[in-house]
C-alpha cells in the first residue's frame, strides 16, 4: 500500500489430470478368493486357504481401447492496482497474463502432429488459394493402445476334489504350442484331467496367454478461415482405424464343446464420425 494505491499481485498454477475416454474400471486387475475351494462339498473352508493355494474363483481386469492421461499444465500471473481517488471512487486496474501449456499424455500412448501447413505457416505459405483450401489447416492425431494377453488358467471337465468346486487341469507339455486362430487358439492337447483324487492340477493362472491387444484410433482436423475470426472447422475421427479384431479370451473349461477356442471380440468393428461447425 503506497499513499493512495493498493498494490496486489500473485500467481496461480494449476496441473490438470484430464481422462478423457473410456475410463478403466479396474485396470490393475482384481483377484477374488472364495472358500469353495477349501471346503467340504461347500461346508467350512477359508478364503484365506484359497489365497494361500493361489486359486482365485475370478480374475478380472478391464480391457478397453483408450484411456489417454492427459496432463495440462496452467499458470495465471496477475498485478492489480486499487487507486482511491477520493472517498467516493475507487479505480480498480489490473494486468492478467494466463499461459496455457500444451496438453501431453502422461503414458505417452498419444500423439499429436501438426503438419503447419497453409496461409503463414511453415509449408505453403505461398499456395495458391486452391492449394491452401484443400492441403492447409490439417491437425492429426492418434491413440494406440498395445497389449499382452491375460493369463488364465485351464479347468478340469472332472472334478475330484471334494470341495464342490472346480479344479485345474493338468499341463502334461513341457512347452505350450499356439495355433493362435479363433477355432484353436493353444493346443487342447496338452491338457487332462488329474487322475488322483483330492489332488489340484498345475494348470494354474498364467499357465495359457489369451490375444493380446492393437487398437488404433486417428482423427484429421482442417480450419478453414472465412475471415479472422470466422472458420469452419472440419473433423473426422476413426475408432479402430484399421479394423483390426480384438478377441475375447479362449475358453478354457475342458467340459466345454468350445475348449481353446475364441467365440467373441471385445472391442467394435471400425467406427467413423464426421462433423462440421461454424465458429463466429
Amino acid at each position: 500500500m503506497r499513499g493512495s494505491h493498493t498494490f496486489k499481485f500473485g500467481v496461480d498454477i494449476r496441473r490438470i489430470e484430464s481422462t478423457l475416454t473410456n475410463p478403466e474400471g479396474s485396470a490393475r486387475g482384481t483377484f477374488t478368493f472364495q472358500r469353495g475351494i477349501t471346503s467340504n462339498q461347500g461346508v467350512g473352508g477359508a478364503e484365506f486357504g484359497s489365497f494361500l493355494l493361489g486359486d482365485p474363483s475370478t480374475v478380472f481386469r478391464s480391457l478397453v481401447n483408450t484411456k489417454p492421461a492427459v496432463r495440462i499444465t496452467q499458470a495465471g500471473f496477475y498485478f492489480q492496482d486499487d487507486y482511491r481517488v477520493n472517498q467516493e471512487l475507487t479505480l480498480n486496474m489490473g494486468l492478467c497474463w494466463d499461459v496455457y501449456a500444451a496438453p501431453f499424455d502422461k503414458y505417452n500412448r498419444q500423439v499429436n502432429f501438426n503438419p503447419t501447413t497453409g496461409k503463414g505457416r511453415q509449408f505453403l505459405a505461398n499456395a495458391h488459394r486452391v492449394t491452401d483450401l484443400i492441403l492447409g489447416g490439417w491437425s492429426l492425431n492418434g491413440i494406440a493402445s498395445l497389449r499382452t494377453g491375460a493369463p488364465l488358467s485351464v479347468t478340469a471337465a472332472n472334478n475330484r476334489l471334494n470341495t464342490g468346486t472346480s479344479n485345474w487341469a493338468n499341463m502334461t507339455c513341457k512347452d505350450l504350442s499356439y495355433n493362435r486362430t479363433v477355432e484353436s487358439w493353444f493346443d487342447t492337447s496338452c491338457f487332462a484331467d488329474p487322475t488322483d483324487a483330492y489332488t489340484f492340477g498345475n494348470a494354474k493362472t498364467g499357465s495359457i496367454r489369451g490375444p493380446g491387444m492393437k487398437n488404433f484410433d486417428l482423427s484429421a482436423f482442417k480450419r478453414m478461415n472465412v475471415t479472422e475470426n470466422k472458420y469452419f472447422e472440419f473433423r473426422a475421427e476413426f475408432f479402430n482405424a484399421f479394423n483390426m479384431p480384438v478377441f475375447n479370451n479362449p475358453v478354457t473349461n475342458r467340459s466345454s464343446g468350445n475348449f481353446g477356442r475364441i467365440t467373441g471380440t471385445i472391442l467394435t468393428p471400425r467406427e467413423m464420425q464426421l462433423g462440421l461447425k461454424f465458429v463466429f
